[in-house]
């Protein structure tokens, strides 16, 4: 942890030399161009080449020290969180949620089955986003509490879903004798130098960034503030809370990539489409031959994700204050990008077409030049 700290540090210092040093204004032209199709209100974006920051920049309504929620790549910040105390021996991947959450949490169609930590943090427990509250899954609180469990056993299916990282923030506060955000904070923001948190009232209000839902009335471009966005809700919502700036998820990527706690997170447990790991996946859509670990997430207009390459060093983190879910390219036409146009929309494997797909496609071919 020292060592990535200083390494860290000199990062900080060194990032604007890097830029200096390179050509970015074709990069520029096409990124102002893909903000143009699709109606962007704010970027920012980071390029990371040999364990260093590469680029790093923001477009309209965001600088790099803007900080945003960053919705679900949140989960990974609980995930650190859990494999910090798995690494320290107070709880083991395989421990029975029932156990730690102190009362019954079995798949009613399962009943001998136990849900695991590991369960928990690789979506794969049965569990459902029918319920947000823990009570809702206590038998002795709701007699419909088996609404929230799909029909396979645990271990057996995938669904990913934000309640099974409510319930594991809920075992590291139980844990660890601290409220979530502070043992965050404590744990891993503060010995990273990361700047961001998942309660409101600890930062600086007046770098918190505005979100839109960009839409088309007829031809007519909507911006509509998410005034919701910062609202705090289940105990600061481990799965989706975290505010973080470009420069906080820089540095959290590098930590991911270079630490040996993430070792084990970015092992696949179940083969689905997103290849799911601990709070972590993996995906082979924003080039066609190489496999990145990251997260993406989405919520309030907002669209983010970071992805990287762990054994070579290189990633790319993307967030957006808003957008258009879908490009319309149909003005201000650069040549230069309407060349990539055909490749760079296409829509990922999960059928999403949003602005931060192109992006990071053009950041990988601009990194593999």
């Amino acid at each position: 942890m020292k060592k990535l700290l200083l390494c860290l540090y000199i990062l900080s210092l060194t990032a604007c030399v890097r830029q200096q040093s390179t050509d970015f204004s074709l990069f520029t032209r096409q990124v102002e161009q893909i903000r143009q199709d699709y109606r962007n209100t704010g970027l920012a974006l980071a390029i990371v080449k040999d364990n260093s920051v590469y680029y790093s920049e923001g477009f309209g309504n965001l600088t790099p020290q803007s900080l945003v929620r960053i919705a679900s790549i949140s989960k990974s910040f609980t995930g650190v969180g859990i494999m910090q105390q798995v690494e320290a021996g107070r709880l083991s991947l395989q421990d029975d949620v029932s156990t730690l959450l102190g009362f019954s949490v079995h798949n009613p169609l399962y009943p001998d089955t136990p849900i695991t930590l590991e369960h928990l943090l690789s979506h794969t427990s049965s569990l459902n986003d029918t319920y947000s509250s823990i009570d809702d899954l206590n038998p002795a609180l709701n007699s419909d509490y088996a609404q929230a469990y799909n029909t396979y056993a645990p271990g057996q299916g995938y669904c990913y879903c934000d309640y099974n990282i409510t319930l594991a923030g809920t075992i590291l506060e139980r844990t660890t004798g601290e409220r979530f955000d502070n043992c965050i904070r404590s744990h891993i923001l503060r010995p990273l130098h990361i700047d961001g948190d998942y309660n409101l009232d600890s930062l600086d209000q007046k770098r918190i960034a505005k979100l839109y839902y960009v839409t088309l009335s007829d031809t007519t471009l909507v911006l509509t503030e998410a005034t919701g966005a910062y609202n705090q809700s289940a105990r600061f919502s481990p799965a989706s809370g975290m505010k973080l700036s470009l420069e906080g998820l820089t540095h959290w990527m590098l930590f991911l990539m270079n630490d040996s706690i993430a070792v084990d997170m970015m092992r696949t447990r179940y083969p689905s489409y997103h290849n799911y790991g601990l709070t972590l996946l993996h995906s082979a859509d924003y080039s066609d031959t190489v496999t990145l670990t990251g997260h993406k997430g989405g919520a309030y207009g907002m669209r983010s994700a970071f992805y990287f390459h762990p054994e070579e060093k290189y990633g790319f983190v993307v967030i957006s204050s808003g957008a258009l879910n879908s490009p319309l390219p149909a003005y201000a036409d650069d040549e230069a990008l309407r060349i990539n146009r055909d490749s760079l929309y296409l829509p990922d494997g999960e059928g999403d077409t949003s602005i931060r797909v192109p992006l990071l496609r053009l950041m990988f071919k601009t990194l593999q030049k």
